[in-house]
């Protein structure tokens, strides 16, 4: 059925939910997941706030935060007994960047959760998991 499983972190619940859910089916599959995070680069973090942010900082802290999101599923995934293995990128577009991790790791199911975004935020913002529902061949499961 599947071969290796994508699971796209933001590192909220709502993700490590998706995560658990994506390690369980992996297991009574017998197969590997592989966790992936993206986050903004620098030049497009800034614009989304008024105050001042060093890039040395906002570099640390953004891959000290990946790297957190990640190791939360990589110790799910041992626990559980299922092969996981892990990268962070930092892409201005999200949903590209899972779609070609996706691809270059041979996955062939992407788990992501659903962030529940409302109103005029989803407007403006869009949503992540929508996007790459709408631009890839694969199946994507989506966890609430």
């Amino acid at each position: 059925m599947f071969s290796r499983i994508l699971i796209a972190t933001d590192g909220s619940e709502v993700s490590l939910r998706a995560a658990k859910v994506a390690i369980d089916l992996a297991k009574r599959l017998g197969i590997g997941v592989y966790a992936f995070h993206v986050a903004a680069p620098y030049e497009d973090a800034i614009f989304v706030t008024d105050i001042y942010v060093d890039q040395d900082f906002y570099s640390s802290q953004t891959i000290a935060y990946a790297t957190r999101s990640l190791s939360d599923i990589v110790k799910l995934a041992e626990e559980a007994g299922v092969p996981c293995a892990s990268s962070y990128r930092l892409e201005k577009r999200t949903h590209t960047a899972i779609l070609a991790t996706a691809e270059a790791e041979h996955c062939d199911l992407i788990v992501m959760g659903s962030h529940g975004k409302r109103g005029l935020d989803r407007l403006l913002l869009g949503s992540e998991t929508q996007k790459v529902i709408l631009n890839t061949p694969l199946p994507v499961m989506v966890c609430r």
